[in-house]
């Protein structure tokens, strides 16, 4: 039989009075399931129950009395009702009789009709407005007003905000005021009283226009949409006034064009040549403001002299013969000084370039001189017996020789003369074999380990092998042959694998020998600690083991937590509670057998533990749970009753 786990359960009562938080109630008296949020005010919800799901067993989208309202697949319901509102299909209608419908924003809100056409055909007769109404019914489009009602007792009247366009007869009942320009169609007006003046019997519009002559036209933002013909002479009194991308045209066949498209401005020449001069010789043609940038879009041609008083900037390829600066010149793009393979640059003074420098394969960047092919030699050389002189100042950063010609370091000196074979620091050193695979490269020199982990950054004695070339110490592997010094080629991540190769100074026989050693600079257990290669016999990489000891720390060896230390014996100390010793091994107090599916048990009186069988084999089709009471007695059980209430 499987597991049954009851839960807290009434039939006569409504509502639990006290459950703890986290536990479940039903009530079969109010169909109500309930859950205790709050251990400390016994506070119950209401998560649910017959009550609930009773309401919900009607078909979908259709409203049932008394029940919730579930929406069909396409989430609709078939009629709502609210008070006495009721949404039916297209209709939404009052159900008391003679009920007004009350449409209402909350504070400046819109009432907005989307639909394409809003017809009163049906039934509506008349739009009533509000009675002398201090605010007129404005019909607008966002902030534009177009038309507004005013109904102001004695001065009642519609304002038009905008064109009004009247095709037909159109009456005016009062006194029609012109307050700016108007369009009246096609048809022609007979006869228009403007103040005192008239216009009587001409015709405005397509037809052959009168002519108007001797008379001064006055107004404001006057529009003339049409061609405007001058044979004379237009003398504006204060500019001409065009809009952005309006054109001026010049010439017979429109040559010459001006014009501004609201970011920049153009002066274009279709034919011939565009000169800017200046009548009389000697007058300047000024350029740009004093702060401004000059652009040349195509290409420029200097017939005369070109003298530039400030700084020269060049940010593109520019080529020269000769260069003469009596100032600054900064060239920032690429330089080309000549054209043939046998010209000749010299400069005289002082020259100062700021960036990177390449001459064939040698670069100048900062304080830095570096070959820029492959493996490339830098050379020094003097002419004749000249020397290189430093100027007293060190030479830093040079490795362990290896020629006989070869410079040699201070720590390589040093070594030499004590007797002593030390190689460089290591950042880290092993603990236990890496699981790895062993390349022997060329009888050593490239050698790699590559471990068969690369599920993220690999840590070694708790430091991570996250930079490249880093020096590691490796002595604890299974297969001795491969231990010795490496260094980080790969940088483990998530899907790199690590891949650690042979340091250039261990990777051949006559570098590494009996007496070499190094020192940990990292780690959670050799940290500060020395190690020396401890093989006598002559080593062949790759088949000779290269074993290693450790013959210094960073202080002496002291007993930590858990450990008591005599001479060079260290001891570990049980608790004697939970831990202790029993024939010179360390185990459970007091538990000195176990079974499958045995559970420990504590004793009283700090006593160690017990066991506590499984349930006998019978039991074992169905799992079983571990409970205990308030004594102390843990027992097997297959239900677990909340009880009642």
């Amino acid at each position: 039989m499987a597991n049954i786990i009851k839960i807290k359960r009434s039939t006569s009562t409504a509502v639990p009075a006290s459950i703890t938080a986290g536990e479940l109630a039903y009530s079969e008296s109010s169909n109500k399931l309930f859950f205790a949020v709050n251990a400390g005010s016994n506070a119950t919800s209401i998560i649910g129950g017959k009550l609930y799901t009773d309401m919900l067993d009607q078909t979908a989208g259709t409203l049932t009395a008394s029940s919730a309202i579930l929406v069909d697949a396409s989430s609709k319901i078939d009629n709502l009702l609210v008070d006495n509102l009721q949404l039916n299909g297209n209709t939404i209608q009052t159900t008391d009789t003679n009920g007004d419908l009350t449409i209402n924003t909350n504070g400046s809100g819109d009432i907005l009709f989307t639909a394409a056409t809003m017809s009163t055909a049906a039934q509506a007769t008349e739009f009533l407005i509000l009675d002398n109404s201090s605010s007129s019914l404005v019909f607008k489009q966002g902030s534009n007003a177009y038309v507004s009602f005013d109904s102001t007792n004695g001065s009642e009247r519609v304002l038009f905000a905008k064109k009004a366009e009247f095709d037909g007869v159109t009456q005016f009942d009062g006194t029609l005021d012109i307050n700016a320009a108007s369009d009246f169609g096609t048809n022609a007006m007979t006869n228009v009283n403007i103040d005192s003046g008239a216009i009587d019997g001409t015709i405005i519009g397509a037809n052959t226009a009168a002519a108007i002559t001797g008379t001064t036209i006055t107004g404001t933002n006057g529009t003339l949409t049409g061609t405007l013909a001058v044979t004379g002479v237009i003398s504006p009194t204060t500019h001409v006034d065009m809009p952005d991308s309006a054109k001026l045209l010049l010439g017979t066949g429109d040559d010459l064009t001006i014009y501004h498209d609201a970011t920049n401005s153009y002066i274009t020449n279709a034919t011939g040549a565009l000169k800017l001069a200046t009548e009389t010789s000697g007058i300047a043609v000024t350029v740009g403001h004093t702060t401004s940038e000059t652009t040349v879009a195509d290409n420029l041609t200097v017939a005369g002299n070109a003298a530039v008083t400030g700084t020269l900037g060049v940010t593109g390829a520019t080529t020269v013969a000769a260069i003469t600066a009596s100032g600054t010149a900064t060239l920032n793009g690429a330089v080309v000084l000549g054209n043939a393979s046998d010209d000749t640059q010299t400069t005289t003074g002082i020259t100062t370039h700021t960036g990177q420098y390449n001459i064939d394969n040698l670069r100048l960047d900062g304080r830095a001189i570096t070959s820029t092919d492959t493996n490339g030699d830098i050379s020094i050389s003097p002419n004749g017996s000249g020397t290189v002189d430093v100027a007293s100042s060190r030479i830093t950063s040079v490795t362990d020789p290896t020629g006989a010609q070869d410079a040699a370091t201070k720590a390589y000196v040093d070594a030499v003369k004590t007797g002593l074979d030390i190689k460089d620091s290591v950042i880290m050193a092993s603990t236990a074999d890496l699981s790895c695979t062993y390349s022997n490269g060329s009888s050593g020199v490239g050698a790699t380990l590559t471990l068969s982990a690369g599920n993220g950054a690999v840590t070694i004695d708790g430091i991570a092998t996250a930079t490249a070339n880093e020096r590691v110490l490796v002595k604890n592997q299974s297969d001795a042959e491969e231990n010795g010094l490496y260094y980080v080629s790969t940088v483990s991540g998530v899907g790199t694998t690590l891949v650690l190769t042979r340091t250039t100074d261990t990777d051949t026989a006559s570098e590494f020998s009996s007496g070499s050693f190094t020192f940990v600079e990292k780690g959670t257990i050799n940290a500060d600690a020395g190690f020396v290669m401890t093989q006598d016999a002559a080593i062949t990489l790759g088949t000779t083991d290269i074993t290693w000891a450790q013959f210094s720390g960073a202080g002496s060896f002291i007993d930590g937590n858990a450990l008591t230390k005599s001479g060079n014996t260290l001891n570990w100390t049980p608790d004697g509670i939970t831990l202790e010793v029993s024939s010179d091994a360390a185990r459970i107090k007091n538990v000195s057998a176990t079974a499958v599916g045995d559970t420990l048990i504590g004793v009283a009186s700090n006593g160690g533990y017990t066991s506590l069988a499984k349930p006998s084999s019978s039991a074992t089709a169905s799992p079983y749970i571990l409970s205990m009471n308030t004594s102390g007695v843990a027992v097997w059980a297959n239900i677990i009753d909340g009880g009642t209430f």
